[in-house]
């Protein structure tokens, strides 16, 4: 098995074992999985995915468990978390509780728009990046950004079953990173590629 495939094994690994362990109630784990999406899928500078090292990341397709959306201008959208409160939080990632599944390219994974407030729209490299790149996964910044803040603050969103009241998800990203990694141990492209 070349280094790169046995990296990619690893990250997987990473990303299974901090699922698990967010689960079971550590919140934190969640940064952990940015950390390794991180490595697995951003290029920039002189730091190479290590999709890009395996000549995969133009060709794979990964599970996106968003219907595709156009938010509504200055509204509200959250594609991630369901009202499922559980014995360590009042909500939860969807994970596969939802009614889509589809597989896309990286890039549009990547580009993908999982949640807007006040007319900011984020997609799932924005919270991947704004948690490894600012909120300790890699680096910790002494100002987060307005997109750390919202993310940090929590993404606001209106639930019919609550009698119209807004709820706040603070730490929205932990929510996040845990439903991104559900999407890539459910990415069998993914999987077949680190055996």
């Amino acid at each position: 098995m070349n280094r790169y495939k046995e990296q990619l094994k690893r990250h997987l690994g990473f990303i299974s074992r901090s699922c698990q362990l967010y689960d079971d109630g550590i919140d934190e784990e969640a940064i952990r999985i940015g950390t390794s999406l991180r490595v697995l899928l951003h290029d920039r500078g002189r730091n190479v995915s290590l999709l890009t090292h395996l000549h995969a990341k133009e060709s794979l397709k990964l599970l996106t468990t968003v219907r595709p959306h156009p938010p509504t201008p200055g509204g509200s959208y959250d594609a991630l978390t369901v009202l499922a409160p559980t014995k360590f939080r009042m909500t939860s990632p969807a994970l596969g509780g939802g009614d889509f599944r589809d597989f896309i390219p990286v890039k549009n994974w990547w580009e993908q728009v999982v949640f807007a407030r006040d007319g900011s729209l984020m997609a799932r490299g924005d919270v991947i990046l704004t948690s490894t790149d600012r909120d300790g996964g890699a680096h910790i910044d002494s100002d987060v950004g307005p997109l750390g803040r919202v993310l940090m603050e929590g993404v606001f969103w209106t639930d019919g079953l609550m009698g119209g009241r807004s709820v706040d998800l603070g730490n929205s990203h932990f929510l996040a990173l845990r439903q991104f990694g559900f999407e890539m141990l459910g990415s069998n492209e993914l999987l077949t590629l680190a055996q």
